[in-house]
């Protein structure tokens, strides 16, 4: 596979993401606290950027998954998709602040 397709491959990815992000941030609702400016509240019971983190990562490692494991691809495509899978590996490992 070319580095172009790629590269399109992963601007498609992190497009579904942006899209899918709206689409949930728009269900949020506006609620008055002590009758100042309304505050954005998230609907009870779903984090958005947590959801929106699992989402993007199972999307970007199912990927790399199949470049690395289908056979089909020259060196340089699956070092990128090895690269991938240990970025997101560290990503969920790393320390909490």
């Amino acid at each position: 596979m070319a580095p172009d397709a790629l590269v399109g491959g992963t601007v498609i990815v992190s497009g579904a993401a942006l899209v899918t992000y709206r689409f949930l941030r728009r269900k949020e609702r506006q609620v008055a606290s002590g009758g100042g400016r309304p505050e954005v509240a998230a609907p009870a019971g779903v984090n958005v950027r947590t959801m929106m983190m699992v989402v993007v990562s199972v999307l970007v490692l199912g990927t790399s998954l199949f470049i690395i494991l289908s056979g089909n691809y020259d060196s340089e495509s699956q070092k990128w998709a090895f690269g991938v899978v240990g970025m997101i590996v560290g990503f969920w490992l790393r320390p909490e602040k």
